[in-house]
This record gives C-alpha cells, structure tokens and sequence, in this order.
C-alpha cells in the first residue's frame, strides 16, 4: 500500500531509454522512461507515413537499440509502447510515466479536425497503444478534472494510480545544456552560426508544446512540462500556462537553487545526470525523475531508499 501523493514519490528513471533494453529497464525498478520523437522524416509529403513517429537521438534510429527484446528492426513510437504496455499487463507496478522529447515540429499545416494529422495523430497513437483500456491512461485532463474548482496542484495517491501510465511532452534547447557548454566542443557551440543552427532545431518543439495545450481542439492526454529556457525564446503571453500550470518541470542541475520551491508549488522535476559524476546529493533528493544512462547504478541506491516501483 503506498497513500503518497504521486508528487511526493521518486522514481528512478533513464535518460534515452531507447539505448537500452526495455523490459530490463522496467525490471530494474524503472519508472519513468524517455523516448526521443521526430514525424515521419519522408522528403515527399506523398510518401510519408500518416500513423506514426519515429524514435531515435538527432534523427530517427540513431542511438536506437533494436536487440535484447526490443521491436525488432522497428523504429516506430506505436511499437515501442506497446513494449512497454505488454510488460504492464504482467506486472503490477507503480504509475510509469513516459518523457517524449518531442524533436522538430509536429504542427502540420493541414492539422484539421477532419484529418489525423501532427498532434491529433500523436494522441491517436498514445491511445492506440497505452489506451487500449483506458484507464490504465492517466491523461492532463484527468489531471484537470481531478483539480477542478482547487487552489493547488492536487495528485492522486500512488495506489490510486496503480499499473497507469502517465505521458509528458516536452523538448530540449541544445544551446543552453550545460554539458554541451562543458563539452571538449563547447568552442564551436559558442559560435553564432551553429548556435543559430541548434535553435533552429529548438523552436519548433517549443512551438509545438505550446500549440498542444493552448489549442482546445486537441485533446489534453499529454501532461505540460516547464523548461525554464522556455522562458528565454518565447513570447511570455504564449507561455501563460506553463511557468504557473505545468504540473512538472524539465530542469538543469544548474537550476537547483529552485529545486525546493518547485517542490513546495507541488511541482515534479526531472533532471538529467551523468552517474560517472557524483551528483550532489542535496539537488539529487530533490528530483523526483533523476534520469540518467546508468539505471543500474549504486548512486540510486546510496541516495534514496524509497523509490515507487
């Protein structure tokens, strides 16, 4: 039995999940999994598949392990979750909430009511596969009802939300991680044309987050997260709903000086880390998602004793 609200718990999660093999990231306590999405990459908008994204790092199957039980050869967000769904059906488990770093733009000109295009086919998907019973799906509409006519972000218990899933948009700024600015490279991202260049690659994931959740004919299934770069490359009246409304945020260690007022705002944070570095153990038991390429790593374990599984 676990009572604690959801954002109260911790949850082990890896950063690219895709590099790895699924079932044995979920058999190792895993709960929170990321999964890098661009759309259908075809030059000829002829040819292009209209029922899926794909999965990959920079482009689609970069970085992608197709082995160790994985889809096979099958680069296909649909696939990949119905992985992760299978694995549910036999286990009981805490919620397992899915990062989709969303990775270009996915707002096609044509995204009209009566054709699934770009957002529309990005929910058909997520339903398709983890809403096969829908209420193993704990939707941001969920989320908005559950919270209707309250002051505060209020989260079900963890056995309130037992064996669902709970799915999260959001996108990175390349520019501004702070490993790329550490990085052996980091001389050439200084300069004016490749930062513009990863900009370019930015903005639209950006766009598309706001487009997702401030348009009221798509439908709310995805939960909002907060990068407070959003805040450095948008209009401030686009971003009205995400600084004081997205129930998590996508942070930098950098950011930890307000790790503990986002968690007092019942805020959920997720931060990347390289587990070769030691974190610092005080942000470090701050973040409900540490996400990391190490999920077997002893620094789970020495820092935390009670992660939700």
């Amino acid at each position: 039995m676990n009572s604690k609200p959801y954002n109260k718990c911790f949850f082990k999660t890896t950063h690219n999940s895709y590099k790895f093999y699924l079932k044995e990231q979920l058999d190792h306590g895993v709960r929170g999994l990321e999964l890098d999405i661009h759309d259908d990459p075809s030059f000829f908008r002829f040819l292009r598949r209209k029922d899926n994204f794909k999965i990959g790092h920079l482009i689609p199957s970069d970085e992608v392990n197709f082995g160790d039980g994985n889809p096979f050869l099958n680069n296909n967000l649909e696939k990949w979750m119905d992985k992760i769904y299978e694995w549910s059906n036999k286990h009981d488990h805490g919620p397992i909430t899915i990062f989709l770093e969303i990775k270009g733009n996915f707002i096609d000109e044509d995204n009209v009511p009566s054709k699934k295009y770009g957002l529309k086919r990005l929910n058909e998907q997520i339903l398709k596969s983890l809403g096969k019973k829908r209420d193993k799906l704990y939707t941001y509409q969920n989320f908005l009802n559950f919270n209707k006519d309250k002051n505060s972000l209020t989260w079900p218990s963890i056995d309130d939300l037992k064996n669902k899933f709970i799915v999260v948009l959001m996108s990175f700024y390349a520019a501004e991680d702070k490993r790329v600015k550490r990085s052996i490279f980091k001389f050439i991202f200084r300069t004016k044309i490749i930062r513009e260049i990863m900009e370019r690659i930015s903005l639209p994931a950006l766009k598309t987050r706001i487009k997702y959740f401030s348009d009221p004919e798509i439908e709310k299934i995805c939960f909002p997260s907060f990068n407070p770069n959003d805040l450095k490359h948008s209009n401030k009246d686009e971003l009205i709903f995400f600084p004081d409304k997205a129930p998590f945020i996508t942070a930098d260690q950098s950011d930890n000086s307000n790790f503990q007022n986002y968690r007092e705002n019942d805020r959920l944070i997720r931060v990347d880390f390289d587990p070769s570095t030691s974190p610092n153990q005080n942000w470090f038991t701050e973040v409900n998602f540490p996400a990391s390429d190490g999920f077997k790593s002893e620094i789970y374990n020495n820092y935390r004793n009670d992660w939700t599984v």
